[in-house]
């Protein structure tokens, strides 16, 4: 399966980017670099060399295969690009991410952007706030 996703995104096949897509499909989350060598170790599969996950995220992202965001002043985190937009809720307090998708933003962002000339090619929405998890350990 990961093969034919690589072959499809003109991606030649190796170990280390059967190994960093299997992590990114398999959690579903995003994930930073080092986090994905945690993963990887985890697993038993060993550590990659940090320099081989980044050129391995970066030819990800470059191929469209991964989204890449920076939160904040946090290092980039990465999660498989499945074909579905969401935007993204984050806690200050704990850094959980949830995804989201709300139909009445996507049409009032279309709305806004052709009210002003605009031709919507991509946006990004990340709102911050604090978690419920959070809320009530605050309690």
């Amino acid at each position: 399966m990961y093969e034919v996703i690589l072959k499809r995104h003109g991606l030649k096949v190796t170990e280390a980017r059967l190994q960093v897509l299997e992590v990114l499909v398999s959690t579903q989350g995003h994930l930073s670099a080092d986090q994905v060598n945690k993963v990887l170790e985890q697993r038993g599969l060993g550590a990659l060399s940090v320099a081989t996950v980044y050129r391995v995220l970066t030819q990800f992202h470059e191929e469209g295969l991964v989204h890449r965001h920076q939160f904040d002043d946090t290092a980039f985190v990465y999660e498989y690009a499945d074909d579905s937009h969401h935007d993204h809720l984050i806690c200050e307090k704990c850094g959980k991410i949830d995804e989201f998708f709300d139909n009445e933003i996507e049409k009032a962002q279309t709305r806004i952007a052709k009210k002003r000339g605009y031709l919507l090619k991509a946006h990004s929405m990340v709102l911050h706030g604090i978690c419920p998890g959070c809320q009530k350990a605050e309690k």
